[in-house]
């Protein structure tokens, strides 16, 4: 999952003509990560060249609504990431017992929320560096508001170390 060109081709040229096992074990979510130098093509690549391919059918981690959301979003199109061969693997909530996230006094919200950013003043997109300093305020924002919300993690307050930002 976060195998660079190198790495894979090192590994390809091992074992490409060898009936010796190997597993690659690849999510197309984790190969977006190119400070870890993955590379969305090499996941493809290596999709591609495995002579079988598992998918797991449940996620352990979500809730079922937030997994429901994340189904009827990207299962609407089929082309959703916008590559040949990534397409959206649809997947159901597994059995693991979630502690759900409560924010008081809030009305309870939406398991996915989209946040958009605004454009320039010339109406365009805005650039990188200053979409990516808006996204941070906004995360950093979201995070503080969520912990001094008064939210719970049932019958404890949440915490800063339930926090993860990918």
């Amino acid at each position: 999952q976060d195998t660079d060109p190198l790495q894979y081709a090192i590994f390809r040229a091992i074992y490409q003509d060898s009936d010796a096992p190997l597993f690659l074990v690849g999510d197309p979510k984790q190969a977006i990560y190119s400070f870890r130098n993955a590379d969305l093509h090499t996941y493809l690549r290596a999709r591609g060249d495995a002579r079988a391919e598992y998918t797991l059918a449940e996620n352990q981690r979500s809730t079922p609504e937030l997994l429901g959301a994340l189904n009827a979003l990207f299962g609407t199109n089929p082309r959703a990431f916008m590559l040949d061969d990534l397409d959206y693997t649809p997947v159901r909530s597994g059995k693991k017992e979630r502690t759900p996230l409560q924010e008081a006094p809030m009305p309870p919200r939406a398991a996915l929320q989209l946040w958009h950013l605004p454009h320039d003043a010339a109406g365009q997109p805005l650039a990188k560096a200053e979409a990516m300093r808006l996204s941070l305020q906004a995360c950093a924002a979201e995070i503080a508001r969520l912990l001094d919300s008064g939210a719970a993690l049932g019958d404890r307050a949440l915490a800063a170390a339930d926090m993860a930002v990918l």
